[in-house]
Parts: C-alpha cells; structure tokens; sequence
C-alpha cells in the first residue's frame, strides 16, 4: 500500500510504503521472521506492537536483530499478539 498527500503549500510528498505482518503465537518466542518485507536495521521504519503495545527500540524492548528478523527481548507467551509495521519498507 502506498499513498500520495499533499503538504499545505500544494506541493507533492514522496509516497511511503506501508508493510505489516502478524502473529498469533502457539508457541512461545522472541524471534520474528519478516516474510511480507524487508527493512533496514537502525532506519528507524518499524513499529513493533506486542499485545497492541507498542515496543520501544530506544528502551530496549525488541532488536532489529537483520533487514527480516526482529527479536524481543523478552519471550512473547502462547496465545499473545505480534504486529511488526514496516514504513517505507521494500
């Protein structure tokens, strides 16, 4: 998906494209493969949400361990939520 919008002065901005992959767990884990999509570590182009909270990189919550693997730094449990956003992701 990708949108086009326009900044106040009538003036074009750059399409983004947004990604996002799910996960409902039926084992527990912290490593999430990316299938949908690629990103570039330390980019800043995720939103990791674990049980519709978000994570944070800078707190220490998740690692942008490759350009398709992020990992928790904690163990997600059976039955728990994961979304990964990827924004201007390929």
């Amino acid at each position: 998906m990708s949108a086009s919008i326009w900044d106040s002065g009538g003036t074009s901005v750059t399409p983004v494209t947004i990604k996002r992959q799910s996960w409902l767990l039926s084992t527990a884990q912290s490593a999430f493969t990316l299938t949908e999509f690629t990103y570039t570590p330390g980019a800043n182009q995720l939103i990791v949400i674990v049980n519709g909270v978000v994570q944070d990189l800078d707190l220490g919550d998740y690692e942008e361990t490759s350009t398709n693997i992020v990992t928790t730094t904690f163990t997600v449990g059976v039955g728990e939520r994961v979304s990964i956003i990827g924004l201007g992701v390929e």
